[in-house]
């Protein structure tokens, strides 16, 4: 999956959803668009990715970024599992 980095005075936003069932392989879909600005934004893209190990539990998930303090004040994330 490509990072999504945002420059000084710019935003970044990712929505992602995974697939894990039991049984089959784990499918990722993640929308982003990057380098938002007042009055632009510089480019959007859907990525979709997998993992075939369909015996393992997902027991954590990492959020990360590759800009130091990109996930800081201001930041918000929700997960939620559907049951």
């Amino acid at each position: 999956m490509n990072t999504c980095t945002a420059t000084a005075g710019t935003t970044c936003e990712t929505q992602a959803t995974l697939y894990a069932v039991s049984g089959h392989a784990r499918v990722l879909y993640a929308t982003e668009i990057y380098h938002v600005s007042p009055g632009a934004v510089v480019g959007m893209q859907i990525i979709g990715n997998s993992w075939n190990n369909t015996a393992a539990n997902i027991t954590s998930l990492n959020i990360m970024s590759p800009t130091a303090n990109a996930i800081g004040v201001g930041s918000h994330i929700e997960i939620s599992a559907r049951r």
